[in-house]
Parts: C-alpha cells; sequence; structure tokens
C-alpha cells in the first residue's frame, strides 16, 4: 500500500518532469530505452594546487530507479554526452 507521503513525492516528480524533463537515452549494457529525465545543473570555480582558477560543471538527471552500469546518452546541440548512472 502506498503512503500519502509517497503518492505526494510521486505527483511532486510527475510535475517537475513534465515542465523541465528532457528526452534521453537510458543505457544498460546493449540495451537502450528513451526516458525523460530531469537535468539538475551546477557550476563551481575552485583553484587547482597551483592557485589557479578552474571551473567545473556537473548535470544530474533525475529519474526513478537506476543500476550502477547504466548510462544516460543526451543529444546536446549535435554532440553526444554520455553520463554514467550513479545510484544515490
Amino acid at each position: 500500500m502506498t503512503s500519502t507521503f509517497d503518492s505526494a513525492v510521486a505527483g511532486m516528480a510527475k510535475a517537475v518532469r513534465s515542465s523541465r524533463g528532457v528526452a534521453v537515452t537510458y543505457h544498460r549494457g546493449s540495451e537502450a530505452l528513451p526516458i525523460t529525465a530531469t537535468p539538475a545543473e551546477d557550476r563551481y570555480a575552485i583553484n587547482d594546487a597551483d592557485g589557479v582558477p578552474v571551473q567545473m560543471f556537473v548535470r544530474d538527471y533525475l529519474f526513478s530507479a537506476a543500476d550502477h552500469e547504466d548510462y544516460i546518452w543526451r543529444v546536446v546541440q549535435s554532440k553526444l554526452h554520455a553520463t554514467r548512472v550513479c545510484v544515490v
């Protein structure tokens, strides 16, 4: 039986996917499945060991259930980006 909280979380996730979701291809080995995932992006400015400023860009994709050997493939400006799925 699904709790009220679980239902609320599922409803919010569905709303976010429909408003901010992007088309990606979920890969597991040789199998692929088109899904909608919600991207989350962050930029960081750090200094390397020599004190030189370095810009870092991190992109996460939020969606239900994943295995540690899975990948997200997304085409951005005609360039294929492959991101390994991390289960958290």
